[in-house]
């Protein structure tokens, strides 16, 4: 009798994503790496008995061959990726980190300015160690200090002589929260602070390369800004050259609030224009000598040369994760079109993000990063769904696929951006469908025509079309961020989150059959872990000077001090309000009635005897008391550390 029951299905991945999925094990390398950085184990070991338990899946499913073979090709990238997550770190040791808070006198030579803020501006610079400089700081190499508005101008390549305080570097200012930190540890970064006095200012001329390309980008800057009116040239400096200095907080609050703010920040849109537009001049002005181009392949002469002005362009826009992942797509997709290959594929965008996470492993946990990519992956997915088949006319089917690729990049980019930034914008969609074809067809062209002739000396055409066209896109963005539902508040997922999110969007798109049934079960788990998870109410922080209390209620932000714009976007982050008021304090002592208790903080340690005599619900002191303090009905003590906490039944409890 024939035996008729049927074989289980075995898993197979579609051949297009094999290098999506090593890209993801060499992410997990990169992440085990850095939750255990601090641990005892070793590494090594832990990727050893990683690999060994990988194999003996691998022999233990022997008879599912494909099993095998995913279970170590797994096993082998996530071993690299815990070799290159262990390379960065040696290579950037803890040495020049600075180890307790301290004032005093040093010299800074300035690499790198930073002018978003109106009142103040960001210096990024080495430690010069003359007679000048306090034996305190001899041992840091370079530093990043904000100094408040003074009358010199100041430029990268000069020294300055200040007195100021310097602070080390902090990780997570709350839990479940971005490490600013390590981004600045890996840039030899050994302290941060604060720049009180300018003794004295030496002008010098820009040394190393990167200050030289700083400067050179700060000038062309200047220019476009004198080419138009003041808003629309800090908006065409951001998009061109992606220098935000003059773009001002209203304008930026705008653009997110509309959903266009990544148009701020050069991107693939803004790298692809410049490389077709550079592509298309050379072509059509060798086409234009007939002998030549009869004679040789002017497209391949056309492309190289366009290749090497985005990398031209790339050097100019000060290497940003997001610009360089364009251009080494575009590096691809040309090679793709000069051997008559796919250009947007999947493999070939793992195949940059495997590039540049190798290089550049901590990359992986900066926003840039994570929404370019997500957002590039969602484009390539349009593309295979679509086929370019959406519609017979061009304008309907352009329109038809920006909608739908619009909607995709939304719904997969949405839990990097509120990890990030905890907000999203319901009319995303529908602006971007409205903005992006006014920035790729007139705004961008224009741009990199003015951006040429100012590189060259040549008067600034297309300027006037740039300008008028900005101030059409700023007009649609103060539409779209005025409409009810422009800003919405989310809670931030956890930070694994991301990782599983990936894994089930890939799994449901890579795995054949009834195995993505899986990935969709996950998927659902995951949105519905995401619902659940608790939101905070209130946070304690140290701000340098002394601990700050703030607890949201009715909207509202109510902190026990002034907060700055960094502080209140944090508490914004976990609390959800952003609207600030200050709470009554007293002899050290703060209180607030929220949530139907009555609460108090101690701001200072004179103030805990006066606390503990007085009738709160709640007393929450970062001081630990000398007696005990039985008047309260709960004490949280938390001496330095930032804290978040949430309203339970039975009072207040510190999230984990």
């Amino acid at each position: 009798m024939e035996n008729t029951r049927r074989s289980p299905e075995r898993l197979e991945i579609l051949p297009e994503f094999y290098l999506c999925w090593c890209f993801i094990a060499l992410i997990c390398g990169i992440l085990l790496t850095n939750l255990l950085s601090d641990r005892v184990i070793s590494l090594w070991w832990l990727s050893g008995i990683i690999g060994a338990g990988l194999f003996w899946v691998a022999g233990r499913f022997s008879h599912h061959g494909l099993v095998s073979l995913y279970a170590m090709i797994f096993s082998g990238w996530l071993m690299l990726g815990v070799a290159a997550a262990s390379l960065e770190t040696m290579l950037h040791p803890p040495d020049n980190l600075f180890s307790k808070a301290h004032s005093g006198v040093y010299t800074l030579s300035v690499q790198k300015i930073d002018k978003r803020k109106p009142d103040s501006i960001r210096l990024e610079g080495n430690i010069i160690k003359n007679k000048e400089t306090d034996p305190a700081f001899t041992n840091l190499s370079n530093v990043r200090v904000t100094l408040y508005r003074s009358g010199n101008e100041i430029t990268e390549g000069d020294e300055l002589t200040v007195y100021g305080r310097l602070f080390p570097l902090s990780g997570s200012v709350f839990a479940n929260s971005p490490d600013f930190s390590r981004q600045l540890r890996l840039r030899d970064i050994g302290a941060t602070g604060i720049a009180y006095k300018v003794i004295s200012h030496r002008h010098h001329p820009p040394k190393t390369v990167l200050s030289k390309l700083g400067h050179y980008r700060h000038q062309l800057a200047e220019n476009i800004l004198a080419q138009m009116e003041t808003e629309q040239g800090a908006i065409a400096s951001a998009m061109l050259v992606g220098v935000r200095d003059y773009v001002q907080n209203d304008i930026y609050d705008t653009f997110r609030k509309a959903g266009l703010a990544h148009l701020l920040a050069i991107s693939g849109l803004h790298m692809g224009i410049f490389c077709i537009f550079i592509f298309s001049l050379i072509r059509y002005g060798l086409a234009l000598m007939p002998d030549f181009a009869m004679r040789f392949p002017v497209h391949k002469f056309a492309a190289i040369f366009a290749l090497l002005a985005s990398l031209f362009y790339l050097f100019l826009t000060g290497f940003p994760v997001s610009a360089i992942r364009a251009f080494l797509m575009s590096g691809l997709v040309i090679i793709a079109i000069l051997s008559d290959r796919l250009a947007l594929t999947y493999r070939n965008l793992a195949m940059v993000g495997i590039i540049i996470v190798l290089c550049y492993p901590s990359a992986l946990y900066t926003a840039s990063f994570q929404l370019s990519f997500s957002a590039t992956f969602e484009l390539v997915t349009a593309v295979q769904i679509t086929g370019g088949h959406i519609g017979h006319i061009p304008f309907v089917r352009g329109f038809l696929f920006l909608s739908f690729s619009s909607a995709l990049i939304t719904i997969f980019s949405l839990p990097f951006a509120i990890w990030h930034f905890a907000t999203i914008s319901l009319w995303g969609v529908v602006s971007n469908i409205l903005a992006i074809p006014l920035t790729g067809v007139i705004i961008m062209p224009a741009g990199v025509l003015m951006l040429v002739c100012l590189i060259m000396g040549l008067p600034a055409f297309g300027a006037t079309i740039m300008e008028v066209s900005l101030s059409l896109l700023h007009t649609i963005t103060q539409f779209f961020a005025s409409l009810p539902g422009a800003s919405i508040y989310l809670n931030p997922p956890e930070q694994l989150f991301l990782l599983g999110w990936t894994i089930c969007v890939l799994a449901i798109l890579s795995v054949r059959q009834r195995w993505r049934y899986l990935g969709i079960g996950l998927f659902m788990m995951l949105v519905v872990i995401w619902v659940m998870l608790p939101q905070s109410d209130a946070g304690m922080f140290h701000n340098g000077k002394k601990a700050v209390f703030a607890i949201s209620h009715h909207n509202r932000l109510i902190a026990s001090s002034a907060l700055s714009q960094f502080w209140q976007f944090q508490l914004y982050r976990h609390l959800g309000s952003e609207e600030v008021e200050l709470m009554p304090c007293e002899q050290g002592v703060c209180s607030v009635d929220v949530k139907g208790r009555h609460i108090g903080f101690i701001e200072t340690p004179i103030g805990l005897t006066e606390g503990c005599k007085q009738p709160f619900d709640v007393l929450i002191s970062p001081y630990a008391p000398r007696y005990p303090c039985k008047r309260p009905h709960l004490l949280i003590v938390e001496e330095d550390s930032n804290i978040l906490i949430r309203a339970t039944d039975d009072g207040f409890a510190i999230r984990p």
